[in-house]
């Protein structure tokens, strides 16, 4: 049975506008468990056929996820490429690590 044994932080970034209408970008972290899976074989060749890396799938309670597309997990920086809801109230963020420069 999977648990759910990792902390990650999902990253929303939120526009808003300064009293002289300047657009400022928030970042707004959320601390969610989630279940470690790896990436399935299909999804990963099909990720290299264009260009995509992907390097970890992570599962956490559907209803807390709000389309965030940035994630951190392990100290690590991540790309949500694909999402899919299943039908136990779950969803699966498949995500690319991000690298820094």
């Amino acid at each position: 049975m999977n648990t759910f044994d990792y902390e990650i932080s999902l990253i929303k970034e939120i526009i808003t506008k300064n009293k002289y209408k300047q657009e400022k970008i928030e970042r707004q972290e959320k601390k969610v468990l989630a279940i470690k899976k790896s990436v399935g074989r299909d999804d990963f060749f099909k990720g290299k056929n264009v260009d995509l890396q992907l390097d970890i799938t992570l599962v956490i309670n559907e209803f807390e996820y709000e389309d965030e597309k940035e994630l951190i997990f392990e100290n690590k920086n991540y790309k949500v490429v694909r999402t899919y809801s299943r039908n136990d109230g779950l969803i699966e963020l498949t995500c690319e690590e991000v690298k820094l420069v």
